[in-house]
């Protein structure tokens, strides 16, 4: 069974120093933080929220509790990084959105190309494949559909397709098991598949 993909050896030798290298822990991974901000961040967030104001609270809280991931390193710091950025950005949104106020057209700011990668992926297992429709009209479908998913589907989508973790990734920042997260990740593109194809992704 496939394990977690472990850091490079320069973090690890900056977790080896513990606590005191937290400054430049964080500085190694704050794209990293940043990404998992931005991906997840929809319009009616971002209207109330700056996206970089999250990635510096994602940040702090990973400061914050770098003593107690040494202590029982659970994952790999580049996955906890990530987990931990995911969990501030779901207080913020609780504090700043009213729950149950997502909607598809909130789409979050998700690249082109993977987006559309995705939709072709999607379309090529429904007829008719040949007829898709343009690039940047297929991405806003897509964008539009994982929108509309709930929010387990929904990342475990962005885990997989836009941040590229494997599945055992994947699983490690969801807090599952790898056939679970194997699981989640087919009911889910199943459900996108379906939004997609209601939504006319192939044109004839």
């Amino acid at each position: 069974m496939p394990a977690p993909a472990p850091d490079p050896p320069e973090v690890e030798q900056l977790l080896a120093g513990g606590p005191t290298a937290a400054g430049d822990l964080i500085a190694r991974h704050l794209p990293l933080i940043r990404q998992t901000v931005e991906f997840r961040m929809d319009r009616l967030l971002r209207a109330r929220v700056d996206p970089e104001d999250v990635a510096q609270e994602a940040a702090l809280r990973i400061a914050g509790r770098l003593s107690d991931y040494l202590a029982r390193r659970p994952m790999p710091f580049h996955l906890w990084a990530r987990r931990t950025a995911q969990e501030a950005l779901i207080d913020v949104r609780r504090q700043h959105v009213e729950a149950g106020c997502r909607a598809a057209g909130n789409e979050v700011p998700l690249p082109d190309q993977s987006s559309f990668q995705l939709a072709h992926h999607l379309a090529a297992a429904a007829p008719p494949a040949s007829k898709l429709a343009r690039a940047a009209e297929a991405a806003d479908l897509v964008r539009g559909a994982i929108a509309a998913l709930d929010e387990a589907d929904r990342e475990v989508i962005l885990l997989r397709n836009y941040e590229g973790l494997s599945n055992a990734d994947a699983a490690a920042v969801l807090g599952l098991d790898i056939s679970a997260a194997s699981k989640r990740y087919a009911r889910a593109l199943l459900k996108l598949r379906q939004l997609l194809n209601a939504d006319d992704l192939t044109r004839s």
